[in-house]
């Protein structure tokens, strides 16, 4: 089976590719980075760029993103969001429909739902990405929609909605990085709102795993891809603290009134993968932070 990784030179895609062809898959990488001389060189918001593609994959995985950003008020952020993140998603379905592959897995984000989340979240909540990542998440959703109004009935196609992806090689942004660099330079990690925000924290092994079973699985749609259990910051915090010598924390009031939940019901991606045995937060930060830090 040959299977094209576009976005390959990504956390998630570099990742991917390797694991499919230590399963023997004949594996097809394509990004704007080419990580060796086999790869495709491609930019995902160039139609062009597609149309020159001498290949003709059984499965596509599209792994290309614009990451997120805070600021709603940057127009060139959000441009590159459309572009990559929509545009992107466009072009993919276009290309599949081209060639005719048996299947497509888009990976996008929980962040197309806005928080609070509600209590054991499945995939029939929907909710307008109304957050400060309003950006991003409307780009995301909005690729979703144009991936499923293009290929349904056509091709089969998965959209994965992926939780907070971590692990050895991540980039280094967001609240785990910055609460293990506190930690690890100025040996005291600050925590506002510790107990009312949570989040499901995906370690980067477990995500590759279920998206190889995804390949062989008949079942179209969206399909959460997250870890099923959430931690609060200051239980992030506690974790990383213990693992970091010499690091404490401090707490600040808390400010929200209404708590950040982020219980994400698996349940679907359990039937189409089977058991899946999920990475603890202290295998995981333990395997970043080595990685990391040394």
């Amino acid at each position: 089976m040959k299977i094209l990784i576009i976005g390959h030179s990504g956390f998630l895609g570099k990742n991917l590719y390797s694991i499919l062809e230590a399963k023997g898959y004949e594996v097809i990488g394509a990004s704007r980075r080419k990580l060796q001389e086999s790869d495709i060189s491609l930019d995902v918001t160039n139609e062009n760029d597609f149309l020159a593609m001498q290949t003709n994959p059984d499965v596509i995985i599209n792994c290309a993103a614009q990451l997120p950003s805070h600021n709603l008020f940057d127009q060139e952020y959000a441009k590159q969001c459309f572009e990559v993140n929509t545009i992107g998603a466009l072009n993919v379905a276009k290309f599949a429909l081209a060639v005719q592959c048996k299947k497509v897995i888009h990976c996008s984000t929980l962040s197309v739902l806005p928080k609070p989340w509600p209590l054991d979240m499945n995939e029939d909540y929907v909710q307008l990405p109304i957050s400060s990542q309003a950006v991003y998440g409307s780009s995301k959703l909005s690729g979703e929609i144009l991936v499923l109004a293009l290929l349904q009935n056509k091709i089969n196609t998965t959209i994965v909605r992926i939780s907070a992806l971590y692990g050895p090689g991540m980039p280094w942004v967001g609240v785990m990085p910055s609460f293990i660099d506190q930690a690890q330079n100025e040996k005291c990690i600050k925590i506002s709102n510790g107990n009312t925000v949570f989040a499901d924290f995906l370690f980067i092994d477990d995500a590759v795993e279920c998206v190889s079973k995804l390949i062989h699985a008949s079942d179209t749609g969206i399909v959460n891809l997250a870890s099923g259990s959430e931690i609060s910051l200051s239980v992030l915090a506690t974790e990383i603290s213990n693992q970091i010598e010499g690091s404490r924390i401090e707490m600040s009031q808390e400010v929200l009134t209404k708590p950040m939940r982020a219980k994400v019901n698996i349940q679907r991606l359990l039937n189409l993968v089977g058991q899946q045995k999920f990475t603890s937060i202290t295998q995981g930060l333990t395997k970043t932070i080595q990685f990391k830090y040394g």
